[in-house]
């Protein structure tokens, strides 16, 4: 998670636009209102509608969302000196810290995640993402590979042990980030705080990152247009997805890249190899019964290849993927998971 109003570099996400809403109507008699609310959180943007018949009964919505993610910052920041993630990189290698049961649950959602995807999520990853430039720092030259090679001895989920909510690292240097997940959680974490006061038709979105819970304002599924990675016009998206009781997150390439010798290189960094992908997938949009799942899958699953993607994908329950790949002739073309389908609508492109 980044500072605010810096610029976003680990995990920059595609535009998912919602289609237009209507904001009042009448529903067996009553009057049913679309509370709006937005800010800042995690150096972006959140926005929350609801859907309610009795707007005056939560006129401190407002606060109770910026308060919940506000907490998610404070404990998973890897950039506020005082977050649990901060206190842990700063750890001696023989010591341990207690966790909250929240930040417990991203670190371990982090390491499933990471050992599902061969490591290619892996929470640990900050040396190469400093070194490449998509972190604090701006990037300087291109790395040799003696440096790359250094930074890769930094770090591994592997050197990350959680126990009865106690962490610690087998690795010195070792440090967690976990930028990749937490504000997926963040959106669970809003959902979960607008379930326990009884509502029931919600949308969250945190940086890109949707949970959706019953009917929107035509009673119907949220419906969230996907963006086209190559002609990035809003008018023109690639999918339509149709989101109830569950999570979407998109990653891609073409928002955050660098050129060296001719070749295009992501932000996106594969972790087996210590460099940055090369441009090949453009996006990739993932169904997840949590947003904070879908959040980490869909960055690992920039980094392998589309089959490798959905054969992860479909050994999980609840979860589907449509992955958009470049294609010289025709811009872009479409990789899906068997049941896709239920949750995408595909357009023609």
């Amino acid at each position: 998670m980044n500072p605010p109003n810096s610029r976003q570099k680990h995990q920059p996400r595609l535009v998912l636009f919602l289609l237009p809403l209507v904001f009042l109507l009448s529903h067996c008699g009553r009057q049913t209102e679309v509370l709006h609310f937005n800010g800042q959180t995690m150096g972006t943007f959140y926005s929350v509608k609801v859907i309610t018949d009795n707007p005056s009964a939560h006129k401190d919505l407002s606060s109770e969302i910026q308060k919940t993610l506000d907490r998610v910052d404070h404990l998973m920041s890897h950039w506020k000196e005082s977050s649990e993630v901060s206190r842990f990189n700063r750890l001696h290698p023989d010591a341990a810290i207690t966790l909250s049961a929240e930040t417990a649950v991203v670190v371990q959602a982090a390491l499933d995640i990471a050992q599902q995807t061969n490591g290619r999520f892996d929470p640990t990853l900050a040396p190469l993402i400093e070194l490449w430039g998509f972190g604090v720092k701006d990037r300087r030259g291109f790395p040799e590979p003696e440096a790359i090679q250094a930074a890769q001895a930094r770090f591994g989920f592997q050197h990350l042990v959680l126990e009865n909510g106690q962490l610690r690292k087998t690795l010195p240097d070792l440090t967690l980030n976990l930028s990749a997940i937490a504000k997926g959680y963040g959106v669970d974490a809003v959902a979960q705080m607008l379930r326990e006061k009884n509502l029931a038709r919600f949308m969250v979105e945190v940086g890109g990152e949707i949970y959706a819970e019953g009917n929107n304002a035509r009673n119907q599924a949220w419906r969230l247009a996907v963006e086209n990675p190559v002609l990035q016009d809003p008018n023109q998206p690639i999918a339509i997805s149709s989101l109830q009781g569950a999570a979407l997150a998109t990653s891609g390439d073409y928002r955050n890249y660098f050129e060296h010798e001719g070749k295009t290189y992501t932000h996106i960094i594969d972790p087996a190899k210590g460099y940055p992908v090369e441009r090949h997938i453009a996006s990739v949009s993932v169904i997840a019964p949590t947003c904070m799942q879908a959040d980490g899958l869909a960055t690992a699953f920039m980094v392998l290849s589309p089959e490798e993607a959905i054969a992860v994908c479909e050994s999980m329950e609840g979860v589907a993927c449509l992955i958009a790949v470049y294609d010289e002739s025709e811009g872009y073309r479409l990789f899906q998971s068997n049941n896709a389908s239920r949750w995408f609508e595909i357009l023609n492109p």
